[in-house]
């Protein structure tokens, strides 16, 4: 009787130490985002102990991260998906800003990084150009006001050098031609 009862005890300590065990691995693997390893821990120690709730609500939140961890990726690629894109379109200042968003998510993204450099080196360049452009057709637009044609349709033709698509350097060259 005595021996069935130490046995008794000796499995009721076993099942309790295995229980703990098992709970500390799954809420070890909890703390260190490890959620489907602390779901297979979690469940372990449920067959252990059917009816503890503290592992099936773990289990539960468990699975909540993982849901949560899944949305915050699909948001992330949607995000770096539509800077690319506004990216590819010129739309510097726009993708800047989307990928600064994306990078909220995942502060360490590399490549998040290397676009918001590519995409600032560009809106840089387009900003110096634009100077450029305006600091040579001020100089043209005085040279014309001095009457020194020969040098402003010299500046005009450097702003034509520096933006080509731009009709104000032409009109200003005919204009010096015709005074």
């Amino acid at each position: 009787q005595i021996k069935k009862a130490n046995e008794a005890l000796l499995a009721i300590k076993k099942k309790e130490e295995d229980y703990k065990n098992a709970m500390a691995t799954a809420d070890k693997a909890f703390g260190e985002s490890n959620y489907e390893e602390a779901i297979t821990s979690y469940q372990k120690a449920l067959t252990i102990k059917e009816n503890e709730p503290l592992p099936k609500s773990q289990i539960e939140k468990a699975k909540a991260e993982i849901e949560k961890i899944k949305q915050q990726e699909e948001e992330f690629n949607s995000l770096v998906a539509k800077a690319d894109k506004e990216l590819s379109e010129k739309e510097y200042e726009t993708s800047i800003s989307t990928y600064k968003s994306a990078l909220t998510l995942k502060p360490d993204n590399a490549k998040v990084k290397e676009q918001i450099a590519k995409a600032t080196k560009e809106l840089e360049a387009i900003r110096k150009k634009d100077k450029d452009y305006a600091d040579v057709m001020t100089k043209a637009e005085s040279l014309m006001d001095s009457k020194k044609y020969t040098e402003a349709i010299t500046s005009f033709k450097n702003a034509q050098n520096i933006k080509p698509e731009e009709t104000k350097p032409q009109e200003g060259i005919d204009k010096a031609n015709a005074a």
